[in-house]
């Protein structure tokens, strides 16, 4: 046998022996791909199925359904807004729908050890609590992104003292029962509270808000109060019914202020306000005689 077919062998048997080795090895990183893949896969599958179950509870009604979300929003930045959207949820429709005054309270309590500067803050929230059901609802010092209300009932006491909202926020078409409080609150953007019903005693005492603000066709029963008030832009007060007293006692307005059709029914201090601008009060009537109702909303 000639050297050079011995090398050639040689060289083949190497060749292999190489080539094995490598197939053992990429089967062996395929199988270690594999596993973790399985092994990742099968953790998130827990996440998720745990993801659901407290889904699944808090909708049942289940404490321990809120505050599974709860740890997990504390574990995840990712998921908190999902988590508020959900508690947010939770508190829509009325009290028929057999949700207790106790539950309620206990998922606006959660919402506001979020809300709340503090150890448990979640930054940047937006609430969406159109048509919700809120009993007592306190909402003091905190701070969100959005807050809608739209249609909601507030019934009880409620409390938005010293609370921020960073972004757009909407009471349209809201309720609320007894004493509202947004003293010192802050909107840094626009504030919307058409066609708004306040059944008792409402106070917006050194409320500002930066961009549009407006009450147009909104309600107020009981005492009004705007003293230190402070509306960057223009303010819409077209159509209000004041039942109460109406006080505007060093309140600012930065730009337009329109009190067009409106109706003051008490004692009113509305001339001793501050005005940048045009101030238009066509149409307003002051006393106890009622002016008939518009069919129809007109511009805010």
């Amino acid at each position: 046998m000639s050297s050079t077919w011995l090398t050639a062998l040689f060289f083949g048997v190497v060749a292999l022996v190489i080539a094995v080795r490598h197939y053992r090895q990429g089967k062996a990183d395929t199988l270690l791909d594999d596993h973790a893949r399985r092994r990742t896969g099968g953790e998130a599958d827990r996440h998720l199925s745990a993801w659901r179950e407290a889904h699944r509870r808090l909708r049942d009604g289940d404490v321990e359904g809120l505050r599974a979300l709860e740890a997990m929003g504390q574990e995840k930045s990712r998921l908190r807004q999902d988590i508020v959207t959900s508690i947010c949820a939770g508190l829509r429709g009325g009290v028929e729908l057999g949700v207790d005054e106790q539950w309620r309270h206990t998922l606006q309590d959660a919402l506001v050890r979020h809300l709340r500067p503090g150890p448990d803050f979640w930054a940047g929230m937006s609430l969406r609590f159109d048509d919700a059901t809120l009993v007592d609802l306190d909402l003091r010092g905190c701070r969100v992104r959005a807050a809608g209300f739209a249609r909601a009932e507030l019934l009880g006491t409620s409390r938005f003292d010293a609370v921020t909202v960073t972004g757009d926020a909407e009471f349209d078409g809201a309720r609320f029962g007894r004493l509202v409080r947004f003293d010192d609150a802050l909107f840094a953007r626009s504030a919307s509270f058409r066609g708004a019903r306040f059944t008792g005693n409402a106070t917006f005492d050194g409320m500002r808000v930066t961009a549009e603000a407006t009450f147009s066709h909104s309600r107020f029963s009981g005492r009004a109060v705007f003293s230190r008030a402070e509306f960057a832009d223009s303010a819409g007060f077209r159509r209000v019914r004041f039942g109460g007293r109406a006080y505007f006692t060093g309140t600012v307005f930065g730009k337009d202020a329109h009190f067009d059709h409106t109706w003051f029914r008490g004692r009113t201090d509305v001339n001793d306000a501050l005005y940048a601008d045009d101030a238009s009060f066509d149409g307003t009537l002051f006393g106890r005689r009622v002016p008939p109702l518009a069919a129809e909303p007109g511009p805010a």
